[in-house]
């Protein structure tokens, strides 16, 4: 399997750490199979951007 090159999102301000983890939770939630998979991959999009929101107010 090929590394995973995160490519800049137009108009966003993600650092490249969030972009990538962007990328490996679009590459995880397309892989799921299972409710239980789309359950676990919610929880981590959440987690995620609850990230991105407390680093934006910190700004």
């Amino acid at each position: 399997m090929g590394e995973l090159i995160p490519f800049p999102l137009p108009g966003s301000d993600l650092t490249k750490e969030e972009l990538l983890d962007y990328y490996q939770l679009k590459q995880h939630i397309a892989q799921a199979q299972t409710f239980r998979e789309v359950r676990i991959c919610k929880k981590l999009f959440k987690e995620w951007k609850e990230k991105i929101e407390a680093r934006r107010r910190q700004e």
